[in-house]
């Protein structure tokens, strides 16, 4: 895949051969980014939508998803997916199928999707952890162009790897850089804004949180630590900036 810094190989390995016991839903109740995320990617829809279950959903490397499994169970809607994985598809059909839940699942590279595949237009473009696998963003913001209805809506949530989470990353695991790529949030909403979306938001999410993983005991320890201590104050007051905050979620509409 083109200005895609992760191969395919490492990204068929980020899959995990056993599906996740956790729900979104179930997620929200201990970790302040899925609950946040939630919150806000439900408050565009029920602004924008009236009749949710008419609503044709597409997520963005949807490989073994949870995130469709949530939108097709909240708002029971038409369901999309595209990743260039077999093994990610092939998690996320035993994933669906187990909740009876039907999705497109389009096992290609973005570069090779047309109007063959996406034959009718979609109302939302979502995607978790993409943006930041790729060098140049032009064929995600192509494809969502493309797709969506008019007054469509493209929602990413990507991770803030930037100010203290970039020094906790490059401190524990440094090799993790060499595919992911640090992106500020008001980069994305100036690449957003150049290719016609309207209607322009971004927010930072998760509170206090580290987000690199380590095979270090101490600080593995101390990711936890903060992480408990991070989620504890953000049951309380939002705490969410771009300094400390592991996530953001940018938005905008198609006219």
């Amino acid at each position: 895949m083109k200005n895609f810094i992760t191969d395919k190989e490492l990204w068929g390995k980020g899959y995990q051969k056993k599906e996740s016991i956790f729900t979104i839903l179930g997620r929200t109740r201990q970790n302040a980014v899925f609950r946040e995320t939630v919150k806000y990617i439900d408050n565009l829809i029920k602004s924008n939508f009236i009749d949710t279950s008419k609503l044709r959903i597409l997520e963005l490397g949807g490989g073994n998803s949870d995130w469709l499994c949530y939108f097709g169970e909240k708002y029971n809607c038409e369901l999309w997916a595209i990743d260039y994985s077999e093994m990610g598809c092939e998690l996320l059909s035993r994933k669906l199928k187990r909740k009876n839940l039907v999705c497109k699942i389009i096992n290609k590279d973005f570069y090779d999707i047309n109007s063959s595949d996406i034959d009718r237009p979609l109302d939302l473009i979502f995607s978790f952890g993409l943006l930041e696998h790729f060098s140049e963003r032009k064929i995600i913001y192509d494809i969502s162009s493309k797709y969506l209805n008019s007054k469509g809506l493209f929602i990413s949530v990507v991770p803030n790897l930037n100010e203290f989470n970039l020094k906790w990353c490059l401190k524990v695991n440094p090799s993790l850089m060499s595919w992911h790529i640090s992106l500020r949030m008001s980069d994305i909403l100036e690449e957003l804004e150049s290719y016609g979306f309207q209607d322009i938001n971004g927010i930072y999410i998760g509170g206090l949180r580290l987000f690199a993983d380590t095979e270090n005991l101490f600080f593995s320890i101390i990711k936890k630590s903060m992480n408990l201590i991070g989620e504890l104050i953000s049951r309380f007051i939002n705490i969410s900036d771009e300094m400390y905050s592991p996530y953001y979620i940018v938005s905008g509409k198609k006219f």
